[in-house]
């Protein structure tokens, strides 16, 4: 009796430890899934990085030529403010140059500078700036 006792008692561990070989077959199923997923998410992730990079390079790149694009419309507007600032000088100029030829025409009669009287000079004012040199020809000074 004693063999069977210790057969019972043999067959109960195998049975035990067959179904813990079952349990331990299946965890390691389940642990292998567990891995290939966090495989496949671990290269979609990747992946996804890789793109974002690229993404984030191009932006930069982007950013890049649209700095240097405002720095140039940048410049172009200065050159701009400049040209009209002189195009306003001359017009400024040339006004200054029309008025005292007004102020001859209509307080001479038509006569050249040359032909004014002293007093006619100095209502003209012989030392303004625009006044200066008007006493002999009188042409506007244009193009200057």
């Amino acid at each position: 009796m004693t063999v069977r006792l210790e057969f019972d008692k043999l067959s109960c561990e195998l049975k035990s430890i067959f179904e813990e070989l079952v349990f331990l077959k299946e965890k390691k199923g389940s642990l292998l899934k567990d891995l290939e997923r966090s495989e496949e998410k671990s290269a979609l992730l990747r992946e996804r990085l890789s793109m974002a990079v690229k993404k984030g390079k191009g932006l930069v790149q982007d950013r890049e030529n649209l700095k240097n694009l405002l720095d140039e419309n940048n410049s172009e507007i200065a050159k701009l403010k400049l040209e009209l600032q002189q195009q306003e000088s001359a017009v400024a100029d040339c006004r200054d140059q029309i008025f005292p030829l007004k102020l001859i025409r209509s307080q001479g009669g038509g006569k050249k500078g040359s032909e004014l009287s002293q007093g006619e000079r100095k209502k003209l004012g012989e030392n303004s700036p625009w006044g200066r040199g008007l006493y002999g020809a009188v042409q506007p000074n244009i193009g200057r």
